[in-house]
């Protein structure tokens, strides 16, 4: 294999609110974005360069970790967003765990 070929994993991610997506990466550390026509295509975070194509997310091989990373703090702040719209307020219990109180 020539020594400039990066080998990629890549796993289904169908993130469809880039803002969250944002926000999630943004929790997650500082990061960079490359956007195009609107819709997020790359980030760096960790210094890891981030592919968002097709449906897809596609890292390094030997990065796969930072995948679950990403689709966890998407998923904290789909539900973030989801309990803010529905009125419910959000009590941390643990990691990746939240009480959903009704407010008044």
């Amino acid at each position: 294999m020539p020594c400039d070929t990066v080998q990629t994993s890549s796993i289904e991610f169908k993130a469809e609110n880039t803002p969250l997506l944002v926000q999630a990466l943004g929790s997650l550390g500082s990061y960079k974005a490359t956007y195009r026509g609107g819709r997020l295509v790359s980030a760096a975070l960790d210094g890891i360069r981030i592919f968002f194509e097709d449906g897809r997310i596609i890292v390094p091989r030997g990065s796969e970790g930072l995948i679950d990373r990403i689709k966890q703090a998407y998923s904290r702040q789909i539900v973030i967003a989801a309990a803010k719209r529905f009125g419910f307020q959000l009590k941390r219990t643990g990691e990746n765990r939240f009480l959903a109180l009704r407010r008044r």
